[in-house]
């Protein structure tokens, strides 16, 4: 059985293995040190949830609420257990109990790597934002990355577009003078 439930500051056992899955499967300038994600928890507009078979911690999704838009921040399967279904199964269960647009970043397609994940949201109903978008640094010493937008339903116009932007840069990155 699949479940996925929310993660608290405390459960120290489940942090460590949620931070394993999380440093191997982003690169250092798409993520934040460990310790700055588990102090997001006390955020209400932030969930890390992991995502457990048979009570074993397999992966994780970290999202933020802000009432128009649900953005995903980061989502990752244990890499011994990717292609398996749980990714899909976890993707649906968040699209099923979502009302309002959904919006992630994705790597610019590159490599055979990042031209798979852009087809595996878009076999969700995801569409790939073409303007030009660029995450801030995680922090000092990282690097800013350019990326693309996806969303579900796909967003309406450029407007929208920067106000999702706008609404990331200053509440996800704390970078709100951040220029592209």
């Amino acid at each position: 059985m699949i479940l996925i439930t929310p993660i608290l500051s405390s459960d120290e056992k489940n942090l460590s293995k949620i931070k394993k899955i999380y440093e191997y499967s982003f690169p250092i300038d798409e993520r934040r040190d460990f310790d700055k994600v588990i102090d997001l928890i006390k955020d209400v507009r932030f969930q890390l949830r992991g995502i457990f078979v048979d009570d074993d911690l397999v992966g994780f999704i970290s999202l933020w609420d802000f009432s128009e838009f649900l953005y995903v921040e980061h989502f990752a399967i244990d890499k011994d257990l990717r292609g398996n279904g749980l990714g899909t199964h976890v993707l649906q269960n968040i699209l099923d109990e979502t009302p309002i647009k959904i919006v992630l970043e994705v790597d610019l397609p590159s490599d055979n790597i990042s031209f798979k994940r852009i087809k595996y949201y878009q076999k969700f109903g995801f569409i790939l934002c073409h303007q030009e978008y660029i995450q801030p640094p995680y922090g000092e010493g990282k690097d800013a990355v350019p990326m693309f937008i996806m969303s579900k339903p796909e967003i309406d116009d450029y407007n929208e577009f920067k106000h999702i932007v706008k609404t990331l840069h200053s509440q996800v990155y704390l970078s709100p003078d951040f220029i592209e």
